[in-house]
């Protein structure tokens, strides 16, 4: 198994804002998943950067949890993910960064029960 931040309790965060209660990862040979933890479902929008390889995700009416703020850069090296970052970008949007290894695709969807979001 991979790595496990810290999951925040149950808390309401300010304004009402769901939480990003945790950031999960594991690898197999061919191929990485990170689950991001939220209270519920939010809306969201992924880039890609290259040089170096990054896939970042805005989620949108989301804070991070107080238990992850201070967990915001990891080094990783765990199958094609090399590290991640999680920052409040500003008051109502968090953005979760993925340092990868160079790969040819990404795909990105949402699971209930608990909400999260899913990269594989």
């Amino acid at each position: 198994m991979g790595v496990i931040l810290p999951v925040a309790r149950a808390v309401v965060a300010s304004a009402g804002l769901p939480l990003v209660t945790s950031v999960r990862h594991w690898s197999t040979e061919d191929s990485t998943r990170v689950v991001i933890g939220l209270q519920k479902k939010v809306q969201y929008e992924a880039a890609r950067t290259t040089d170096p390889d990054r896939i970042f995700f805005d989620l949108y009416g989301a804070r991070l949890s107080p238990a992850l703020m201070g967990e915001s850069q990891e080094q990783v090296r765990d199958g094609f993910l090399k590290g991640l970052a999680m920052t409040q970008l500003t008051q109502d949007v968090t953005r979760v960064v993925l340092d990868v290894s160079p790969v040819s695709d990404y795909s990105a969807f949402y699971l209930p029960g608990p909400p999260r979001l899913i990269v594989d």
